[in-house]
């Protein structure tokens, strides 16, 4: 073996001592963490979201959920009543006829009573693709937090896009949901609401911070990343794959450009904004059916008149009504009358 020429290997930082990658994924930003979630200012947000929180947890089911509302305004009602009956005569015995739990058991020592009011039943995902009605109640359901009501505002009937997906280790999958969810919706779920997308700044480096940025602008998608993301990525500083390039000709600095950099992506910015503005106008006519982009709904598009208009753009020779209609219109071409 005194012949052959071995070369050193070291192990990297994951050590791997074989099929060594150089990747980026450490770089890259979080979807979600603690330190953005209780930031105080914009510039120590590090994360995609900024707020996130488990699914609804009840821990009695079969007393807050029901697919018929007299069922659930019978049964939450007979709960409350029991509750409170227990805690004005200072029943500590915890009636098992309802379904007790810890902190079930501390908001009955505290005295906090179950007022029930229509207001707090809402539609719920339960399961996948089957909502229930549910009796939202702040006691009656042990997780139910500020951050649900951050979310879907004070009567949890706001309308919000979320991410929901599991995190108890078992198969993973995400389904997107616009209003609250169970825990069990996913397995054991976690919630990123869109509407609470951090929006307003990119962190170019430990100096620069560009805020302002609208939520729009990361929407525009080319390919697998938004026009941002794809400025961004490329002007960031890496090490580069060829041994020779990394030790004689890595040179790059981020620094060098930053100026540059700022000035293309307002640009960019700009570009992406007005570009989603126009896919948000956009509408086409299939099968008989308006179909629309965006905000902008069918209702609007008809009152712009241009209805009527999609409606006949059927460019088959079989189409009396539309041959008609495009024998009427005035010759435009050059030389036309």
């Amino acid at each position: 073996m005194d012949g052959v020429d071995f070369e050193g290997i070291t192990p990297d930082k994951r050590n791997e001592w074989l099929n060594q990658s150089n990747s980026d994924f450490e770089t890259l930003l979080v979807l979600a963490n603690r330190e953005t979630k209780f930031a105080k200012t914009v510039a120590d947000k590090q994360a995609v979201f900024g707020l996130f929180t488990n699914a609804v947890k009840s821990n009695r089911d079969d007393w807050v959920y029901d697919f018929e509302i007299p069922n659930l305004r019978n049964k939450a009602l007979f709960f409350a009543d029991t509750y409170n009956e227990s805690l004005d005569a200072a029943d500590n015995s915890y009636d098992p006829v309802i379904k007790w739990s810890r902190d079930l058991r501390n908001e009955f020592q505290r005295g906090r009573r179950i007022v029930y009011s229509e207001a707090n039943r809402i539609q719920s995902l339960y399961r996948p693709f089957v909502i229930k009605q549910h009796f939202a109640d702040y006691t009656m359901n042990d997780v139910l937090t500020l951050n649900h009501y951050e979310m879907f505002g004070p009567e949890l009937q706001k309308s919000n896009k979320m991410i929901n997906f599991c995190v108890n280790g078992k198969a993973f999958y995400v389904l997107a949901t616009d209003k609250p969810a169970d825990f069990h919706f996913t397995g054991d779920t976690q919630c990123l609401p869109l509407a609470d997308r951090k929006e307003g700044a990119i962190v170019l480096d430990d100096k620069t911070t560009l805020e302002g940025v609208p939520p729009e602008a990361w929407e525009y998608q080319l390919g697998s990343r938004s026009a941002l993301e794809w400025v961004l990525d490329q002007y960031k500083e890496r090490k580069p794959r060829d041994p020779t390039i990394a030790e004689r000709f890595n040179a790059y600095r981020f620094a060098d450009h930053k100026e540059q950099v700022i000035d293309l992506l307002r640009r960019v910015c700009a570009v992406s904004v007005k570009t989603m503005d126009v896919v948000d106008d956009m509408a086409y006519w299939e099968d008989g059916q308006l179909i629309v982009f965006g905000d902008r709904d069918k209702r609007e598009w008809t009152m712009l008149g241009l209805e009527a208009m999609f409606s006949r753009y059927d460019d088959s020779d079989d189409d009396l009504e539309y041959q008609a209609w495009l024998a009427s219109l005035p010759d435009i071409r050059e030389g036309g009358n």
